[in-house]
Protein backbone atom coordinates (compact mmCIF):
# COMPACT_ATOMS: atom_id res chain seq x y z
CA UNK A 1 0.00 0.00 0.00
CA UNK A 2 1.41 3.51 -0.75
CA UNK A 3 1.82 6.13 2.00
CA UNK A 4 -0.57 8.24 0.39
CA UNK A 5 -3.25 5.76 0.29
CA UNK A 6 -2.34 4.71 4.38
CA UNK A 7 -2.37 8.64 5.30
CA UNK A 8 -5.80 8.83 3.56
CA UNK A 9 -7.03 6.14 5.74
CA UNK A 10 -5.38 7.35 9.08
CA UNK A 11 -7.38 10.54 7.92
CA UNK A 12 -10.50 9.08 7.54
CA UNK A 13 -11.19 6.82 10.89
CA UNK A 14 -9.61 10.12 12.55
CA UNK A 15 -12.46 12.26 11.16
CA UNK A 16 -14.81 8.72 11.71
CA UNK A 17 -13.71 8.65 15.64
CA UNK A 18 -14.32 12.63 16.19
CA UNK A 19 -17.67 12.05 14.09
CA UNK A 20 -18.83 9.30 16.89
CA UNK A 21 -17.52 11.34 19.83
CA UNK A 22 -19.07 14.48 19.18
CA UNK A 23 -22.45 12.31 18.19
CA UNK A 24 -22.16 10.71 21.79
CA UNK A 25 -21.62 14.38 23.62
CA UNK A 26 -24.61 15.49 21.64
CA UNK A 27 -26.53 12.43 22.57
CA UNK A 28 -25.60 12.24 26.25
CA UNK A 29 -25.33 15.51 27.03
CA UNK A 30 -27.77 17.02 24.69
CA UNK A 31 -26.14 20.06 23.71
CA UNK A 32 -28.19 22.47 22.09
CA UNK A 33 -28.82 25.80 23.65
CA UNK A 34 -26.52 28.03 25.51
CA UNK A 35 -27.70 26.80 28.87
CA UNK A 36 -26.61 23.49 28.18
CA UNK A 37 -23.29 24.64 26.69
CA UNK A 38 -22.55 26.16 29.90
CA UNK A 39 -23.27 23.45 32.01
CA UNK A 40 -21.73 21.23 30.41
CA UNK A 41 -18.30 23.38 30.02
CA UNK A 42 -18.73 24.55 33.72
CA UNK A 43 -19.05 20.75 34.91
CA UNK A 44 -15.64 19.96 32.82
CA UNK A 45 -13.37 22.06 35.56
CA UNK A 46 -10.23 22.49 34.94
CA UNK A 47 -10.24 21.40 31.45
CA UNK A 48 -13.73 23.82 30.53
CA UNK A 49 -11.59 25.90 27.93
CA UNK A 50 -10.41 22.86 25.98
CA UNK A 51 -13.83 21.41 26.27
CA UNK A 52 -15.39 24.39 25.01
CA UNK A 53 -12.85 24.66 22.02
CA UNK A 54 -13.48 20.70 20.83
CA UNK A 55 -17.44 21.70 21.11
CA UNK A 56 -16.88 24.43 18.71
CA UNK A 57 -14.57 22.43 16.67
CA UNK A 58 -17.03 19.77 16.39
CA UNK A 59 -20.64 20.77 17.52
CA UNK A 60 -20.62 23.63 13.82
CA UNK A 61 -19.85 20.32 11.94
CA UNK A 62 -23.87 18.82 12.40
CA UNK A 63 -24.99 22.58 11.92
CA UNK A 64 -25.42 23.42 15.73
CA UNK A 65 -25.21 27.78 15.49
CA UNK A 66 -21.95 28.90 16.09
CA UNK A 67 -23.62 31.86 17.61
CA UNK A 68 -25.36 29.79 20.73
CA UNK A 69 -21.33 28.59 21.11
CA UNK A 70 -20.10 32.27 21.35
CA UNK A 71 -22.60 33.66 23.34
CA UNK A 72 -22.03 30.95 25.72
CA UNK A 73 -18.24 31.65 25.70
CA UNK A 74 -18.97 35.23 26.52
CA UNK A 75 -20.95 34.37 29.64
CA UNK A 76 -18.45 31.58 31.05
CA UNK A 77 -15.10 33.32 29.98
CA UNK A 78 -15.92 37.11 29.96
CA UNK A 79 -15.09 39.01 26.71
CA UNK A 80 -11.41 38.49 25.73
CA UNK A 81 -10.79 34.78 26.57
CA UNK A 82 -13.76 33.55 25.35
CA UNK A 83 -13.02 35.64 21.65
CA UNK A 84 -9.46 33.95 21.62
CA UNK A 85 -11.17 30.66 22.53
CA UNK A 86 -14.13 31.26 19.81
CA UNK A 87 -11.46 32.18 17.36
CA UNK A 88 -9.01 28.98 18.24
CA UNK A 89 -12.36 26.89 17.55
CA UNK A 90 -13.50 28.54 14.29
CA UNK A 91 -9.68 27.75 13.04
CA UNK A 92 -10.09 23.80 13.76
CA UNK A 93 -13.82 23.81 12.60
CA UNK A 94 -13.29 25.76 9.35
CA UNK A 95 -9.95 23.20 8.50
CA UNK A 96 -12.27 20.24 9.49
CA UNK A 97 -14.64 20.67 7.41
CA UNK A 98 -13.23 21.93 4.62
CA UNK A 99 -11.18 19.11 5.19
CA UNK A 100 -13.93 16.65 4.79
CA UNK A 101 -15.88 18.13 2.49
CA UNK A 102 -12.62 17.98 0.01
CA UNK A 103 -11.42 14.43 0.70
CA UNK A 104 -14.39 12.11 2.26
CA UNK A 105 -17.35 13.89 1.37
CA UNK A 106 -17.27 15.65 -2.06
CA UNK A 107 -19.55 13.89 -4.08
CA UNK A 108 -22.37 13.91 -1.03
CA UNK A 109 -21.99 17.84 -0.98
CA UNK A 110 -21.59 18.50 -4.71
CA UNK A 111 -24.82 16.60 -5.06
CA UNK A 112 -26.55 18.73 -2.42
CA UNK A 113 -25.35 21.80 -3.41
CA UNK A 114 -26.57 21.50 -7.47
CA UNK A 115 -29.72 20.36 -6.04
CA UNK A 116 -30.48 22.93 -3.28
CA UNK A 117 -28.79 26.37 -4.67
CA UNK A 118 -27.35 25.78 -8.13
CA UNK A 119 -27.13 29.10 -8.75
CA UNK A 120 -25.25 30.13 -6.07
CA UNK A 121 -23.05 27.68 -6.07
CA UNK A 122 -21.72 28.17 -9.89
CA UNK A 123 -21.46 32.04 -9.07
CA UNK A 124 -19.12 30.51 -5.75
CA UNK A 125 -17.17 27.87 -8.35
CA UNK A 126 -16.27 30.81 -10.68
CA UNK A 127 -14.65 32.87 -7.77
CA UNK A 128 -12.08 30.75 -5.66
CA UNK A 129 -9.01 32.37 -6.89
CA UNK A 130 -6.88 35.09 -5.66
CA UNK A 131 -8.37 38.35 -4.86
CA UNK A 132 -11.56 37.69 -6.34
CA UNK A 133 -12.00 34.62 -3.90
CA UNK A 134 -10.81 36.30 -0.98
CA UNK A 135 -12.76 39.44 -1.39
CA UNK A 136 -16.37 36.93 -2.36
CA UNK A 137 -15.84 34.69 1.25
CA UNK A 138 -15.16 38.00 3.21
CA UNK A 139 -18.27 39.37 2.06
CA UNK A 140 -20.40 36.14 2.73
CA UNK A 141 -18.49 35.51 6.23
CA UNK A 142 -19.68 39.38 7.30
CA UNK A 143 -23.15 38.41 5.70
CA UNK A 144 -25.31 37.59 9.04
CA UNK A 145 -27.30 35.61 6.76
CA UNK A 146 -24.59 33.69 4.51
CA UNK A 147 -24.59 29.98 6.66
CA UNK A 148 -21.22 29.57 8.32
CA UNK A 149 -20.89 25.98 8.42
CA UNK A 150 -22.71 25.08 4.51
CA UNK A 151 -19.73 27.99 3.38
CA UNK A 152 -16.97 25.69 4.45
CA UNK A 153 -18.25 22.43 3.13
CA UNK A 154 -18.92 24.43 -0.26
CA UNK A 155 -15.67 25.99 -0.11
CA UNK A 156 -13.81 22.58 0.10
CA UNK A 157 -16.17 21.26 -2.52
CA UNK A 158 -15.25 23.87 -5.25
CA UNK A 159 -11.61 24.31 -4.81
CA UNK A 160 -11.37 26.95 -2.93
CA UNK A 161 -7.36 27.46 -2.26
CA UNK A 162 -6.82 26.61 2.13
CA UNK A 163 -5.08 29.99 2.79
CA UNK A 164 -7.35 32.13 0.48
CA UNK A 165 -10.65 30.25 2.10
CA UNK A 166 -9.01 30.29 5.48
CA UNK A 167 -7.43 33.90 6.04
CA UNK A 168 -10.72 35.58 4.49
CA UNK A 169 -13.07 32.75 6.68
CA UNK A 170 -11.27 34.13 9.99
CA UNK A 171 -11.16 38.15 8.99
CA UNK A 172 -14.68 37.72 7.33
CA UNK A 173 -15.80 36.15 11.21
CA UNK A 174 -14.18 38.86 13.78
CA UNK A 175 -17.10 41.62 13.72
CA UNK A 176 -19.72 39.05 14.19
CA UNK A 177 -17.78 36.57 16.54
CA UNK A 178 -17.08 39.99 18.91
CA UNK A 179 -20.62 40.78 18.87
CA UNK A 180 -21.94 37.21 20.35
CA UNK A 181 -19.11 37.23 22.42
CA UNK A 182 -20.02 40.64 23.88
CA UNK A 183 -23.67 39.68 24.38
CA UNK A 184 -22.81 36.56 26.38
CA UNK A 185 -20.35 38.73 28.31
CA UNK A 186 -22.91 40.89 29.39
CA UNK A 187 -25.85 38.29 29.13
CA UNK A 188 -25.61 37.84 33.26
CA UNK A 189 -26.38 41.51 33.93
CA UNK A 190 -30.03 41.74 32.86
CA UNK A 191 -31.13 44.32 31.12
CA UNK A 192 -28.24 46.41 31.99
CA UNK A 193 -26.98 49.35 30.00
CA UNK A 194 -24.16 47.06 29.08
CA UNK A 195 -26.26 44.45 27.80
CA UNK A 196 -28.79 46.76 26.25
CA UNK A 197 -25.17 48.29 24.46
CA UNK A 198 -24.21 44.69 22.85
CA UNK A 199 -27.98 44.39 21.48
CA UNK A 200 -27.11 47.41 19.83
CA UNK A 201 -24.04 47.26 18.51
CA UNK A 202 -24.89 43.64 17.31
CA UNK A 203 -28.10 45.61 15.05
CA UNK A 204 -25.73 48.14 14.10
CA UNK A 205 -23.55 45.01 12.61
CA UNK A 206 -26.33 43.66 10.97
CA UNK A 207 -27.62 46.65 9.24
CA UNK A 208 -23.79 47.59 7.80
CA UNK A 209 -23.11 43.99 7.04
CA UNK A 210 -26.18 43.72 5.15
CA UNK A 211 -25.48 46.78 3.25
CA UNK A 212 -22.32 46.08 2.36
CA UNK A 213 -23.02 43.07 0.94
CA UNK A 214 -26.05 44.03 -0.92
CA UNK A 215 -23.87 46.79 -2.61
CA UNK A 216 -21.28 44.05 -3.65
CA UNK A 217 -23.72 41.72 -4.95
CA UNK A 218 -25.03 44.87 -7.26
CA UNK A 219 -21.99 46.01 -8.24
CA UNK A 220 -20.65 42.01 -9.45
CA UNK A 221 -24.13 41.70 -11.20
CA UNK A 222 -23.94 45.09 -12.92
Amino acid sequence: MKVEQKIKIIKLILVVIAIIAISLVLKFNKVSSVSEIIDLIRNSGRIGIITYILLFTFLPTFFIPVTVLAIAAGAIFGFWQASLYTFIGAFLNSTLTYVISKYFAYDLINDYANSKYSVEYEKLKKNTKGRDGFILMLVLRLLPLAPYTLLNYLSGVVGYDYKIFISSTLLGIIPGMLCYVNIGANSLNGFSQQFVISISILIVFLIVTTVIAKKYYNKKND
